[in-house]
């Protein structure tokens, strides 16, 4: 049985070519929804991921009549991906995610069906969404799938309350129970951060690129945020070269001290009154400012155990979690 999985994020995508759970091949491309929400046109996203799969199928000497499934998560079901398809709410559990699975009958490039594992969003409030209830929110488009795959590879355990947070252009972190998502926090961290490094002072005054993060000025950072609240701590970090207080890699360390604080914050206090039987924290990714996120939760958090998860190089988090609900598939459920 030969079936395709993408997953696609917002600036890249990345394919995998299986038979049955072995991977054949894949191929990484330079696109996702971003190029659709510049151009203002879906199809430059569908005629880019059909380029990558007729290319992946012709080096392996295979046809698209020899592919029995094409599935694909992440933000290819949002507004600028190929279709909008609303999230699923929680408690979700892969069962869920795979009785779901929405079927969308792609008619301009790959003419046949494409099947879409849904993003996942917090369950809505009986009383409707209103502005004093927001907060309560939030919603990912392929952290859910990785949470799986999590589960699948034993980083996450069904008889263990876990958060896992996944740090990126925005972090999420999801309460998973008993092997199901409970819950979801979401937070405006890597759109920030490039905001502020690309239109603002502090761009000109910190340094990229740092492969190694030092606790000192990271939690430097936390507490400014902590005691100043945001505007206030970053304009202290434009401060430190104004007046000669630290280098540019010190300023950075700080900046992320004070970004990604934010939803550590935010996660202190749910453990004090939603999330109270936390036992451990799993914090996904290879960047070196994930460190910062360590740093920062063993100090503020020392009585939870945390662990930073890498993936292999051979394999995804993403593509565990499509693995594991294809078991489902093979089994008949």
């Amino acid at each position: 049985m030969i079936n395709v999985y993408y997953d696609s994020g917002t600036t890249n995508t990345r394919i995998y070519l299986l038979k049955e759970e072995k991977v054949l091949d894949q191929l990484f491309l330079e696109v996702g929804t971003r190029d659709s929400a510049i151009s203002g046109d879906q199809s430059v996203l569908i005629r880019k991921l059909k380029e990558g799969y007729d290319d992946l199928l012709e080096r392996n000497g295979m046809r698209d009549s020899d592919v029995e499934g094409i599935y694909l998560s992440g933000m290819i079901t949002n507004p600028f991906g190929i279709i909008e398809v609303p999230h699923l709410e929680t408690p979700i559990h892969k069962e869920a995610l795979y009785d779901n699975i929405y079927i969308h009958q792609e008619e301009t490039c790959f003419f046949r069906p494409l099947k879409l594992i849904l993003g996942a969003k917090t369950r809505s409030p009986q009383e409707g969404l209103h502005l004093g209830n927001i907060k309560l929110m939030g919603n990912t488009r392929g952290e859910e799938i990785e949470v799986m795959g999590l589960l699948r590879m034993g980083h996450l355990k069904e008889d263990k309350t876990q958060v896992m947070i996944s740090p990126g252009s925005h972090t999420h972190m999801m309460l998973i129970r008993k092997g199901a998502i409970e819950d979801i926090s979401s937070h405006f961290t890597g759109e920030l951060h490039y905001a502020i490094l690309k239109d603002t002072i502090l761009g000109g005054e910190t340094a990229k690129n740092i492969e190694v993060y030092h606790r000192e000025p990271v939690l430097r950072g936390y507490e400014l945020l902590l005691k100043e609240g945001i505007s206030r701590a970053l304009y202290v970090v434009h401060s430190t070269k104004v007046f000669g207080l630290s280098s540019d890699e010190e300023r950075q360390m700080l900046l992320t001290g004070v970004i990604s604080g934010s939803p550590i914050l935010h996660l202190k206090e749910k453990m004090l009154v939603q999330w109270k039987d936390v036992e451990e924290i799993i914090v996904l990714g290879t960047a070196s400012y994930v460190s910062a996120y360590e740093m920062i939760l063993k100090e503020v958090l020392p009585q939870v155990k945390v662990k930073v998860v890498s993936p292999a190089e051979e394999s995804s988090f993403a593509l565990e979690g499509f693995k594991s609900l294809m078991t489902l598939r093979e089994r008949g459920l």
